[in-house]
């Protein structure tokens, strides 16, 4: 570490009460630190309310019970942050251990459980109500697409049918985004939930969604890994009638569509309809074993 850095970041230091050796820059405002007290990791955040929702989420998770987790430490002061010429920097300990694989269903019931735990906290820590992408993206693809004919009806069809199901459901419910498997790391003999310092606030149908998909495509033989995942979230937390709708309205919408108008067209993605209809079989596929794994109690 050169002096020049040195310092420019000595008061965070000595707000943290750590001698650092080596900084190594990560990313934009991100930092790997080398100190007296093991590897830390540094980041620069200009949001207030995102810092402590961040630092609530996780404080909620260990109240819980579930101990083993990144989590801001504490300033002398008692802060989960300090300030260094109007930036806000938050610290935390660096996490490295084995990798999380999915291999049997003990692995998938544990990230089930997991996921369970995270949607727990957020029903105790709110920060503002997620926009329902569907809506838009129904609403967008109708004005352009209503009037052809080519294959398209039975996609028309199928968002009709999601939004029914979204309507009866809970628009409330909201997780984390990025999370994903590959955040867990084992560490001696426990597993420990690497979230990062990048997480936002997302609508949590779309979370479980795209980690549901995830699980099904791993085409797994000696057991199902949906199954055991939606009883491991069960055996902590039950889904209400309502988040459940939520969920089968978003993993049966075409979720293409909100690619679509984001890139800025189906066919630049070399999207054509009847492969569209066929990936939407597939998502169908997924929300019936969801919804009568759910029947029969989770």
């Amino acid at each position: 570490m050169g002096e020049t850095e040195k310092i420019k970041f000595t008061p965070i230091f000595k707000k943290y009460q750590i001698h650092c050796h080596q900084i190594i820059p990560i990313d934009k405002d991100e930092w790997m630190l080398q100190t007296d007290k093991g590897t830390k990791m540094m980041r620069v955040f200009d949001d207030l309310e995102k810092i402590m929702w961040s630092h609530q989420w996780r404080e909620q998770m260990t109240r819980q019970g579930f101990r083993t987790l990144e989590r801001f430490i504490r300033t002398k002061d008692g802060e989960p942050y300090a300030q260094l010429h109007g930036k806000k920097i938050v610290v935390t300990d660096g996490l490295e251990g084995e990798s999380f694989q999915i291999k049997d269903e003990q692995t998938c019931f544990f990230l089930g459980e997991i996921t369970a735990r995270i949607h727990l906290a957020m029903e105790l820590v709110k920060r503002f109500q997620y926009t329902n992408q569907p809506f838009l993206a129904r609403n967008h693809f109708y004005e352009n697409w209503r009037k052809q004919t080519c294959g398209w009806e039975p996609l028309l069809d199928r968002v009709d049918t999601a939004v029914e199901y979204m309507k009866k459901g809970d628009s409330s419910w909201n997780g984390i985004h990025p999370f994903h498997p590959n955040q867990i790391i084992k560490m001696g003999d426990y597993w420990y939930l690497k979230t990062g310092l990048k997480e936002i606030w997302e609508w949590a149908p779309a979370g479980l969604s795209r980690l549901l998909t995830f699980l099904r495509d791993l085409n797994l033989e000696n057991f199902d890994p949906v199954t055991s995942f939606l009883k491991g979230y069960g055996s902590i937390r039950s889904l209400s009638s309502k988040e459940i709708y939520s969920l089968i309205g978003y993993l049966i919408f075409p979720t293409e569509l909100m690619n679509w108008e984001i890139k800025g067209g189906f066919h630049e993605k070399k999207w054509f309809p009847e492969q569209l209809v066929h990936q939407q079989k597939k998502r169908e596929e997924l929300a019936k074993k969801v919804f009568a794994v759910w029947e029969e109690g989770m």
